[in-house]
């Protein structure tokens, strides 16, 4: 009797074949990892599921690389001549790195150097397309997940309001008994991915010619992951909500309880003038404020908008309207967010009972082996979900201008 697979997640994130960071939930039926081998299965598991596990890496240098790769294409030829030069292939060593330890395994495919390129491509990529998310990593708005493949559903509370403080002259005096109520909400933690392979052939002829591996495929890749989880912070996931496990994933422009600004004015049109985009932020602004959120506060736009802010204020103020704008006390910045829709922007108050990052794990490069050894499988994947919140009275430090 088989074992069930206790790696088929109950929903994955995929976003292989489409483009624009919008891809297709699934749930979980599909092994996560098809073809991973059974040692390699069992190390995963013994791990707790870390995806560090996945990432053997070879205990070579480039030229020892190199030189094998040549000495492989001479073993097929002395195979032929029937000359056994086998003990030339052995004795290499394969580890994983957890924890800052090195635990030896059967086998890997990358060097270590090979690794580090794919891990540079992957930072750069998700360094360049992550701006939301970039803002909430950098400011520490993050919440971790510890084993995070293991964990499907965040759970956590949500507090009511207390009673204001009271005042007396003497201290004795005893104060109400104030106790806040507790519920309990969830956010599904899904797995965004998208996977590409690379054959034997490919990665022999590499090495034989001391070349570095081709990146392409894993750039595009980071660049689908990272796409679908900027445009889950702003729209949410497919530019709309996924509900699982009696929690629902929403993004700025999206949230039920955001507040909605909706005579915003046509900031693109040619005859919009700099004081009446002040006043359109400075009344967003003041929405937070009344719903006693003050700041301090990060300005989204569209890419219509980008141009806008490097006009002049007015032809007798010689600043440009994003100069002006960031005059105002509580503004922290403003930035433009491709995947914001025209005529939209969003105000967002910088501060972790607001919004927060839920991290299981930023996007990673993974690896395994299928067809008997000869093709090479890679997974760059992430748990990354955005969790917006509302305050006891049910507000939320954002807005939605349109």
């Amino acid at each position: 009797m088989s074992q069930p697979s206790l790696m088929a997640a109950p929903f994955t994130v995929n976003t292989t074949g489409v483009g624009g960071g919008h891809g297709v939930i699934t749930p979980g039926k599909d092994n996560l990892f098809h073809g991973l081998s059974a040692n390699a299965m069992q190390i995963f598991m013994a791990s707790g599921m870390n995806p560090l596990a996945l990432r053997p890496w070879v205990n070579q240098t480039p030229s020892e690389a190199r030189i094998k790769a040549n000495l492989a294409e001479l073993a097929m030829e002395a195979n032929d001549a029937g000359i056994d030069i086998n003990y030339l292939l052995q004795g290499v060593d394969a580890y994983i790195s957890i924890n800052k330890k090195n635990i030896r395994v059967n086998a890997g495919t990358l060097l270590k150097d090979e690794w580090k390129l794919y891990d540079d491509v992957v930072l750069m990529i998700a360094q360049e397309r992550l701006v939301g998310v970039g803002d909430l990593l950098s400011r520490g708005l993050t919440f971790p997940v510890p084993n995070a493949l293991g964990v499907t559903v965040l759970e956590y509370e949500h507090a009511s309001g207390i009673e204001a403080a009271q005042m007396s002259m003497d201290a004795v005096t005893r104060g109400r008994g104030d106790r806040p109520e507790f519920t309990l909400n969830y956010l599904p933690l899904p797995i965004v991915h998208h996977d590409f392979s690379l054959s034997i052939r490919s990665l022999t002829s590499s090495r034989r010619r001391g070349t570095p591996l081709d990146t392409f495929m894993v750039a595009a890749a980071t660049r689908e992951v990272t796409e679908f989880i900027e445009n889950m912070l702003f729209n949410g996931p497919n530019s709309s909500t996924f509900a699982y496990g009696g929690g629902t994933i929403y993004g700025y422009c999206n949230h039920a309880s955001r507040q909605q600004y909706t005579t915003l004015s046509d900031w693109g049109s040619s005859g919009i003038t700099g004081k009446e985009i002040q006043n359109d932020v400075l009344n967003m602004i003041q929405l937070m404020i009344n719903k006693k959120h003050y700041g301090p506060f990060g300005l989204y736009i569209p890419t219509a908008y980008e141009t806008v802010m490097s006009e002049d204020y007015t032809t007798s103020y010689p600043k440009s309207v994003r100069t002006r704008l960031m005059e105002i006390e509580q503004l922290e910045f403003i930035k433009v967010a491709d995947k914001l829709a025209d005529d939209n922007v969003v105000l967002v108050e910088l501060k972790p009972d607001t919004i927060r990052m839920v991290v299981g794990f930023q996007p990673m490069v993974l690896e395994w082996t299928s067809h008997g050894g000869m093709e090479f499988e890679y997974k760059v994947m992430s748990i990354m979900v955005p969790q917006i919140r509302a305050d006891a009275d049910g507000n939320i430090g954002l807005v939605h201008g349109s």
